[in-house]
Parts: C-alpha cells; sequence; structure tokens
C-alpha cells in the first residue's frame, strides 16, 4: 500500500518544504508590511509638525523660478530647505534663503549653459522638423534626449549639492 520505495519519503517532504515556505513567507510578509506601517506613520507624523515648511518652500520656489534665470538658485534652495527639514528638527524658512544665496552664482552660469543648450537644440528640432528621413528623425530623438537629460541631471545635482563636502558640478555630475 505505500508504493514505490521512498515515494512517501518524498511526499513528506515536499509537504514539510511547503509549510516551511509558507510560514517564512508569511512571517517576511509581515515584517515588510510593520516596516512599512512604522515608514508611513513616521511620514505622516513628520508631515503634520513640519508640513507647513513644505509647503512655503514650494511656494517660494514657484515664485522663485518664474524669472527662469533664478530657478536652479530656487531648486537648490528647496533642496536645501527640505534635506534639513527632515533631517533636524529645527529648519525654517531661513534654510531656503541661505540655500537659494550660496547657490544664486552658480544658478545663474547654469541658468545661461541651460539656455544656450535649449536654444541651439530647440532650433535644430524646428529647422529640421519637416524633414522624414530615418536619419533625420534619430537625429530630432537625441536633440529631444540631450534636452530631457540636461534637465534630470541638474535636477539630480541641486538634490545632491548641499550633501557634498566638495559642491561643484563636475564633482555633481560624477556621481
Amino acid at each position: 500500500g505505500l508504493g514505490p520505495k521512498g515515494t512517501d519519503a518524498v511526499k513528506l517532504v515536499s509537504i514539510e518544504r511547503e509549510a516551511l515556505c509558507q510560514t517564512g513567507c508569511a512571517q517576511w510578509h509581515s515584517r515588510t508590511a510593520i516596516v512599512r506601517q512604522i515608514l508611513w506613520w513616521r511620514t505622516i507624523r513628520h508631515l503634520n509638525h513640519r508640513g507647513h515648511i513644505y509647503v512655503w518652500g514650494n511656494l517660494l520656489w514657484v515664485l522663485l523660478s518664474l524669472p527662469i534665470i533664478t530657478a536652479p538658485a530656487a531648486w537648490a534652495g528647496l533642496s536645501t530647505l527640505t534635506y534639513r527639514a527632515y533631517t533636524t528638527r529645527h529648519a525654517s524658512m531661513e534654510d531656503f534663503w541661505e540655500g537659494f544665496r550660496a547657490n544664486l552664482k552658480i544658478g545663474l552660469w547654469v541658468s545661461g549653459w541651460t539656455a544656450v543648450i535649449v536654444t541651439i537644440n530647440l532650433s535644430n528640432l524646428i529647422q529640421y522638423a519637416g524633414e522624414t528621413t530615418l536619419l533625420y528623425i534619430v537625429m530630432q530623438w537625441a536633440w529631444l534626449l540631450a534636452i530631457a537629460l540636461w534637465f534630470v541631471l541638474l535636477a539630480y545635482f541641486w538634490t545632491l549639492r548641499p550633501l557634498m563636502s566638495d559642491p561643484s558640478i563636475t564633482a555633481g555630475l560624477k556621481n
């Protein structure tokens, strides 16, 4: 009645493995659920106590980004404020202004380069807009990608700048 030799042992081992996997998976899922819940409540508590700082910082960022030339310095100010609000209990709007003033000169330089890069790429896109050959289509996508990559790198750089020991553009873009 037990079937071929070893069949019951194989069934028993597979049943034990399945039970162990279910137990282990359930424990793992419950641990990750607990960690997610802790992080969620920590974030809610953090925003509850310091939410106004983020709101005012974002409003200042929008207002200071209206003149396009100061947009990078405004983003750097917002990044500085956000970092300090999350890491310290005593963040204030002065942190935004400190980050803005510290990055205004380099921000103007970056704005100039951004204007040059966007102007060159947009003029190329407008000039060759009617072309339908494969070479021009590939070039149009390359120009669009160059613009998108430039803005992604800028967002990344200004976010990392408050954390850098040597806050230079070359060091920031190496990361």
